[in-house]
């Protein structure tokens, strides 16, 4: 994309963790709905971890404590609940509700410290969030094709309250536009430099089988891709990864190496961006971390979600593992020529590089001390487990 520091995590459908020297590493991605393809998995939460499915949080720290807080106001204020967020560096999480009371914040609290959970004023639901998406989303090709609004992305955005909107050289009268269709008091609209519009990439190196995740992947063009999580289902054995690297039936190599050929691909309108590798040979339970040219293994062993502020690292073939990226929104639709949608955006917090051509598909972890580990349950329509 033009401006790097900034990328989507595209079609990390399973999210999982993995430990390594006494450090975990959890994997981060989207909030998925019901895919297309019947062997794509679907994750059921959003910004939430829930304490039975998924404990990657530091013994002790805000994050565990907070976000079984944020779950309970969830659960027990679902038409206030509005969102979650790590703040003042991950000590803390400020939990998003459109009504306050002392009454309503102490049933979250439960007791727990003041200073790790902070409450703040939202003006729409999370609910109410998604239902003006799906309006937009309902627009979007009449915007585009008939209105020539170029929006870019758009998706609920935890801080404002509101959807945020970002459209490609914004006019007056788009802006205008938009706020009388949707409502001025639903949507916050950014204008996006083009060069800042994000595009897709499709163009560690000698790996066997069974395969892991990480491996530099390609076709018989040489376009590069990496390998994402090693995935199975009953009958076969699978590796994830983006679903605009390769067309459904293409043979996918590493180095000269055949590894096997893509069986299932999800990359239509509010599709996922993901494809299933039917691999030569089996896939394993590891992936690679660490630099490009001197990666390590690490096993898959757990799950959990992507809340707002939570930092992560991606692990690309090409640019190794990088870190410092943060979670700025998730939930986002964005119109790569296909719109998909339910992809979370992360920015490197130091404006580095986040990645380059060649990482589409690789896995996004964080690095988390002293884990509480647990295997996730994923709905399948045709069940595909991790190891």
């Amino acid at each position: 994309m033009g401006n790097k520091n900034k990328v989507f995590l595209l079609c990390s459908v399973i999210v999982f963790a993995v430990i390594l020297g006494g450090f975990s590493f959890s994997a981060y991605a989207l909030k998925n709905e019901q895919s297309e393809s019947e062997k794509i998995l679907t994750e059921k939460s959003i910004g939430v971890s829930s304490k039975d499915e998924a404990r990657i949080f530091q013994e002790n720290s805000a994050g565990k404590i907070g976000m079984e807080a944020a779950e309970r106001a969830q659960s027990l204020f679902p038409d206030i609940y509005a969102g979650v967020e790590l703040t003042n560096d991950g000590s803390a999480v400020k939990i998003y509700l459109t009504k306050l009371s002392t009454e309503i914040t102490s049933s979250i609290k439960n007791n727990i410290a003041a200073d790790k959970i902070l409450f703040h004023k939202s003006p729409n639901s999370l609910k109410q969030m998604l239902s003006i998406q799906e309006k937009v989303k309902d627009a979007f090709s009449d915007l585009k094709n008939n209105k020539d609004i170029k929006i870019v992305t758009f998706g609920p955005h935890i801080k404002a309250g509101k959807v945020k909107i970002e459209v490609e050289n914004l006019t007056e009268s788009e802006k205008k536009y938009l706020i009388e269709k949707f409502g001025e008091s639903n949507i916050i609209i950014e204008d996006i430099n083009p060069d800042d519009v994000p595009k897709l990439w499709a163009s560690r190196v000698n790996d066997y089988a069974p395969w892991n995740g990480g491996d530099l992947i390609r076709d018989y063009r040489d376009a590069l891709c990496t390998s994402g999580f090693p995935v199975h289902d009953s009958n076969n054995e699978y590796l994830l990864t983006a679903g605009h690297c390769f067309t459904e039936g293409l043979a996918v190599y590493n180095s000269s190496t055949y590894m096997g050929f893509i069986s299932d691909r999800d990359f239509t309108n509010y599709g996922l961006d993901t494809e299933l590798i039917d691999v030569n040979g089996g896939s394993s339970d590891l992936i690679w971390i660490g630099s490009a040219t001197n990666p390590v293994i690490a096993q898959v062993t757990g799950a959990t979600t992507s809340p707002v502020g939570y930092e992560v690292c991606q692990s690309g073939a090409l640019s190794g593992e990088i870190c410092d990226l943060v979670i700025k929104d998730n939930n986002l639709c964005v119109d790569f020529g296909v719109l998909l949608c339910d992809l979370v955006k992360t920015q490197h917090q130091y404006g580095n590089t986040a990645g380059q051509p060649g990482d589409s598909g690789g896995t996004f972890l964080t690095h988390c001390l002293h884990s509480f580990l647990l295997l996730r349950c994923f709905k399948c329509q045709k069940p595909i487990q991790n190891y």
